[in-house]
């Protein structure tokens, strides 16, 4: 059964929250900006993500080879067998730089 409406009773609108503002359009070009600001963000958190990989892949080498040597050689560097799990701590660097000066 159709039941013919009035166009002055048939009335659709868009509810104010989902209409775009003229400061909404106006926006887009700063959106563009942030957006580019984004992928600046993520680039850098990349690229120092894989900077710390190959840093922690140095030091395991370095430490593998330390750990090959002997203590007579660790000795004469001034390390003990001990010591190496602390070679790349900033502290400990000082304090045997100031030990062996």
């Amino acid at each position: 059964m159709n039941t013919p409406f009035p166009n002055n009773e048939f009335h659709f609108s868009v509810p104010d929250n989902l209409r775009f503002s003229d400061s909404v359009r106006d926006g887009y070009p700063a959106a563009g900006a942030t957006h580019a600001a984004m992928g600046r963000a993520l680039t850098r958190k990349l690229a120092d993500a894989i900077a710390r990989m190959v840093i922690l892949a140095r030091r395991g080498g370095t430490l593998a080879e330390l750990g090959g040597m002997s203590d007579r050689e660790l000795a004469d560097m001034g390390l003990g067998r001990s010591d190496l799990p602390r070679v790349f701590d900033a502290d400990f660097a000082r304090e045997h730089g100031r030990r062996h000066r």
